[in-house]
């Protein structure tokens, strides 16, 4: 523990140090180098002067800061780079590139970048590019000001996506698409669903009541979908939730209601659309043994298809959602 503390310390020592040390601090048209080996900035071949140099290969024994690099680069702490550079990075903690950038990063906590990427970055928590994004973003949490590529991760964040598409649990673009829906079904009586994302690319956080024989069932679910047919009058949507329903006087019971939903809208007004379709269910319930599976009989209205046993229960039917989008 004490260690890894230890190593963090040194890495935002190294991430704020001052650009003083370098006397060149434009790191334009810097010269070329073949090789570079460090144990850590400025103990390295080339001391402080290493800042000043774009190097083919780049090895340290805890971490590197050079200009810039056009090849590989390894070191088992971090990799900072002052200039322009392309090639792969592998880094043990992370990456942290204060211009363009052009190729693969590696680095299991983070990959920062000050400038443009164009390439690949997988980290195992956190990466950012404070410019424009081309290529792939891997990671728990993934930034960047515009995105033109694929960002993979629970938490995506960007402002603008031009010809590329966000994929998470959670996808905040900020002129990206939001929208909320009131519908009505067959199955649950009342739901509120929020899209959040992008047009080719959303997520779906929903909640629903269902309403028998004086019992209340609470729905809660989320999904994911994306807008297959786009004009100014009409569009369609596909949608795919997994709903998991309960109620406290059914707590020993599983109850989940998955969804396929494909609607269409018709434009009301500005900002306003009624949203109609059909949807594909499946309805699983289960419950200890000797116990009856109340919700999979009052909440089903009918089915087409079911499958039994001793304690669980299994259905499919078609239905039809109906409401507004705003």
């Amino acid at each position: 523990m004490r260690a890894s503390i230890i190593y963090l310390a040194i890495a935002l020592f190294c991430i704020c140090s001052p650009d003083g040390y370098s006397q060149d601090s434009s790191n334009e048209g810097l010269p070329d180098k073949k090789f570079h080996f460090g144990f850590i900035y400025p103990v390295t071949s080339d001391g402080w002067a290493s800042r000043q140099y774009c190097y083919n290969f780049s090895f340290s024994m805890i971490e590197s800061q050079v200009g810039g690099v056009h090849g590989f680069a390894l070191a088992p702490l971090t990799n900072i780079f002052h200039g322009p550079s392309n090639g792969c990075v592998i880094s043990g903690v992370g990456t942290y590139a204060k211009d363009s950038f052009k190729g693969v990063e590696v680095g299991p906590l983070f990959n920062i970048n000050r400038g443009d990427m164009n390439g690949v970055a997988f980290s195992g928590v956190f990466n950012s590019v404070k410019g424009s994004m081309k290529g792939l973003q891997f990671g728990v949490v993934n930034q960047a000001q515009s995105l033109s590529g694929v960002q993979f991760g629970v938490l995506n964040i960007c402002d603008s996506v031009s010809g590329g598409v966000p994929i998470g649990l959670i996808n905040i673009v900020k002129n990206g698409y939001l929208k909320f829906e009131f519908l009505f079904e067959e199955t649950l009586n009342n739901t509120v669903n929020m899209k959040l994302g992008t047009p080719q690319f959303y997520t779906i956080f929903a909640g629903g009541v269902h309403y028998a024989s004086a019992k209340a069932y609470v729905a809660s679910g989320m999904g994911f979908g994306r807008i297959v047919h786009d004009s100014a009058r009409s569009s369609a949507s596909l949608d795919l939730l997994c709903y998991s329903i309960y109620s406290h006087m059914d707590e020993d019971q599983l109850n989940l209601l998955n969804q396929l939903r494909l609607t269409f809208t018709t434009r009301l007004s500005d900002g306003l659309k009624l949203v109609w379709g059909p949807s594909v269910n499946v309805m699983y319930s289960k419950n200890k043994e000797g116990k009856d599976l109340d919700l999979a009989t009052e909440m089903v209205p009918y089915h087409l298809w079911r499958k039994q046993g001793d304690n669980w229960d299994l259905k499919m039917w078609p239905g039809v959602v109906a409401g507004i989008r705003f």
